[in-house]
Order: C-alpha cells, then sequence, then structure tokens
C-alpha cells in the first residue's frame, strides 16, 4: 500500500469536510457536535467526497443538532445506499417529473441548459413563470443529484477516463472556468468548433456570437449517479426499479420527441440560422434536435418500426 498516498487523500478528505461543515454553522447546536459530525464523516466516506457533500447537503435542510444527528446515524454507507434513501423521501406526486428529467440526463449527448431541457420537455408559461423558471425550482428541490452552472463558464475536455476528477481539478485548474465531468469522462471545449460524435466523443458546439444567453448548463453531480439509474435492478427492490431508466426507451422518447418539436417549429415557416441567439431564444431545443435526432434513434432496437407507428 502506498502509504504516502493514503494519508495525502485522509488529509484531503479532512480538509474538505472541514470546508463542507461550514454551511451547518448557523444551526442551532452545531457547534457542539461538530467534532463528532467531522470525525464521522471523515470515517465513514471511504475516500467518496460526493457522499460527503450530499449528506452534508441533507443535514443543511435541518434545523437542530438533533436533527443533524439522526440524518447522521440513519444515513447508510456508500453512494447507491445514499441514492436510495435520497430518492425514498421523494414525494410520490414528484416521482413522474423527477424520472423524466433523470431519463433525459442519462441519455443526452451533450449537457442541456435550463432553458433548452425545459422546451424539450414541452414545459410551458405558468402563472408568470417562465418554463426554465418552472424546470429550476424543479432541479433545486433535487438539488443533490444536479450540478448546474453558468453556461458561459462551462468548458470541454477531450474524453477521456479520469480516475480522480478531485486530483484533476488541483492539477489542471483554470480561473473562472467549470471542467466538467460528464457521462464518466472529462471533455473539453476546442476553439469553439463542433466536434463529432465518434465512441466517446461528444459532439459540442457553442453559439458563435460572442453573445452571452445568461443560460445555466444542467447536468448530473457525479457520473456514478447516471451508473445507478442504468443498471439492472431487481423487481422486489421498489425504489431502483421505479427510478430505473431503461436506455434504449430513453433514446427512443428523445428521438420521438426531437422529430414532433421540429415538425411543428419554426422551420415550417421559414428558413432559420440554427446558431444565431435569435433562433435559440425562440426555439431553444431546436439545434438539439436537428443534430441528434438520429443518434438517439440509432440507440433503439427498430426505433423506425416505432416511430412511424406512433407519428411524430
Amino acid at each position: 500500500m502506498d502509504t504516502d498516498k493514503l494519508l495525502y487523500t485522509i488529509d484531503d478528505i479532512r480538509r474538505f469536510v472541514d470546508y463542507s461543515l461550514k454551511r451547518l454553522e448557523s444551526i442551532r447546536g452545531f457547534e457542539k457536535i461538530r467534532e463528532e459530525v467531522h470525525q464521522t464523516l471523515v470515517d465513514r466516506a471511504d475516500g467518496l467526497f460526493l457522499w460527503i457533500r450530499l449528506l452534508v447537503s441533507q443535514m443543511a435542510r435541518k434545523k437542530t443538532a438533533t436533527a443533524i444527528l439522526s440524518i447522521l446515524n440513519e444515513t447508510p454507507d456508500g453512494l447507491d445506499a445514499l441514492y436510495e434513501s435520497i430518492l425514498g423521501r421523494v414525494v410520490e406526486s414528484s416521482t413522474h417529473t423527477l424520472l423524466r428529467i433523470l431519463s433525459w440526463l442519462a441519455v443526452c449527448y451533450r449537457p442541456l441548459t435550463v432553458t433548452k431541457l425545459a422546451d424539450a420537455l414541452g414545459y410551458v408559461p405558468q402563472r408568470g413563470l417562465d418554463p426554465s423558471d418552472i424546470l429550476y425550482d424543479q432541479l433545486n428541490e433535487y438539488a443533490d443529484f444536479f450540478m448546474i452552472v453558468p453556461e458561459e463558464k462551462f468548458c470541454f475536455v477531450n474524453a477521456k477516463p479520469i480516475a480522480n476528477r478531485y486530483t484533476y481539478l488541483k492539477n489542471n485548474s483554470k480561473e473562472n472556468v467549470h471542467v466538467i465531468f460528464y457521462q464518466g469522462l472529462i471533455q473539453e471545449q476546442q476553439n469553439d468548433r463542433a466536434l463529432g460524435h465518434s465512441g466517446k466523443t461528444f459532439f459540442v458546439h457553442r453559439p458563435r456570437s460572442s453573445v452571452s444567453t445568461g443560460d445555466k448548463i444542467v447536468f448530473f453531480a457525479h457520473h456514478s449517479i447516471k451508473e445507478y439509474l442504468v443498471r439492472e435492478v431487481l423487481k422486489s427492490d421498489p425504489i431502483r426499479s421505479t427510478y430505473r431508466v431503461n436506455e434504449a426507451q430513453a433514446h427512443l422518447k428523445i428521438a420521438e420527441r426531437a422529430l414532433e418539436y421540429m415538425s411543428n417549429s419554426i422551420l415550417r415557416e421559414k428558413y432559420v440560422a440554427f446558431h444565431e441567439i435569435s433562433t435559440q431564444c425562440e426555439a431553444p431545443f431546436l439545434l438539439y434536435a436537428s443534430l441528434f435526432w438520429t443518434m438517439h434513434a440509432t440507440e433503439t432496437p427498430q426505433a423506425g418500426q416505432e416511430i412511424a407507428r406512433d407519428g411524430p
């Protein structure tokens, strides 16, 4: 065993716990249990920074030190068990909405902005709220699963596996730029050009205009969330069965939605420049739909027959 590396990792975890617990300092009585919480998190984390972040996020929603200790004692070790614990607390009326969002993020070929995802899901204005406002509220309700960052701070790196993203971030920090770990890989933007989809390289494009839309990118907080959602499960596990994402069906639904969207879009009325800001504001999902619908369709066995039978 590499003892120096082990000590270095534990030291990193301690610092991360110190930083994370600052969120709880305003909770009454927390200082009296801080040392216990700190040591328990360090002991049970097993090197998983995300487990710490998610658990502290759960604690931050509580108002008393007693409630924090309850969360600490009741939360199981390991990410899968923690995901199941979080999903088990989702109210039944929100299950369908959350599953739709999870399904789209699990199979989309590039991270979508909040505006584009809301448009893709067919959200409409309600009582003065824009579709993106509605989706943003839903994402915040289940914030443990998602990260949301300003679009202008989003960058890709060439597709390659990363064993330890914490180490990568420390060694490759870029000022004011978020490095995104997507679907278990990292990606970077190259010269604002479109990159072809090949293997595990994603097709990426940024608007040619230098004007920022002010939108935000939404994606899974960690690649293990997708792995948890798409993994085969036993029917005897009701929570995991409820939230399991069938990748083939998810791809088919996106392909069908993309065809429906394009057939009823502004394309019926006029020629459009897909990358113009005005087009993206008028039809946010149009560019993604036109670029990726065929790729989603080809991921689905007998997709042609399904789409032809049901219609766009």
